[in-house]
């Protein structure tokens, strides 16, 4: 079963204001939903320097 567009979104959602995804690009520009790969295959791991990181 797939999930409808509005169920979707809204899992997005919780996901992105709980800090369990970053839609950012490579420049650090935040990228809509729609955006996002739909394989984890075509993702791009980041790291953020020192300073920028949660304690």
């Amino acid at each position: 079963m797939a999930l409808g567009f509005s169920l979707a979104y809204a899992f997005l959602t919780v996901l992105d204001n709980r800090a369990g995804m970053h839609p950012f690009d490579t420049s650090g520009r935040r990228r809509p939903y729609n955006d996002l790969p739909k394989s984890v295959d075509k993702l791009v791991r980041q790291t953020m320097p020192l300073d920028h990181r949660r304690r």
